[in-house]
């Protein structure tokens, strides 16, 4: 039979050809800490290991700087495609989204945009308030992104607002 020993007062206490190993750590081990200890001992000793392991990777990570990073889907190009896609959906029939332009969508929707300002003006953000070339790019640099089809079709303004609607009951 193997004997397992746990520190060097067991280890002292062997036999000359005596079989032994070590046994191995319990889950609650804490380095340094003898074999009288309390649980309480423990757990404080386990947590304030815990606490300089934490300490230490803070010190070692670059600190960030600048402006944070903007969440996929959040930029204004994307954020005009999905109004626009939006006001598709409700107000357009299936039949008459093919041939729709970037340009005559952006235009009604500054349109209802100015009516809302009016009546709403903290309230909202102004999207289309550019100049429309600009627009037409942002609003297609978002399309591709959104994935919004020549249909103004979008299997991921789906889920979009499948969360938002989550989000933001």
């Amino acid at each position: 039979m193997i004997k397992r020993v746990r520190g060097l007062l067991d280890y002292l206490d062997l036999q000359e050809d005596e079989e032994w190993e070590w046994e191995p750590p319990s889950e609650n081990y804490v380095f340094g800490m003898g074999l009288g200890a309390t649980n309480e001992a423990i757990r404080w000793a386990y947590k304030g290991y815990l606490v300089e392991n934490a300490l230490a990777l803070k010190a070692i990570t670059p600190k960030r700087t600048g402006r944070p990073k903007k969440r996929a889907f959040e930029d204004i190009n994307c954020l005009r495609a999905y109004a626009i896609w939006q006001y598709v959906q409700r107000n357009i029939p299936e039949e008459m989204r093919s041939g729709l332009s970037n340009r005559s969508l952006i235009a009604a929707l500054s349109a209802i945009e100015k009516e809302a300002e009016k009546t709403w003006p903290e309230q909202r953000k102004v999207l289309f308030s550019t100049m429309t070339a600009n627009l037409e790019a942002s609003i297609s640099r978002g399309r591709t992104k959104l994935e919004i089809d020549e249909n103004w079709n979008s299997h991921v303004c789906e889920k979009l607002k499948l969360t938002f609607s989550q989000t933001t009951s």
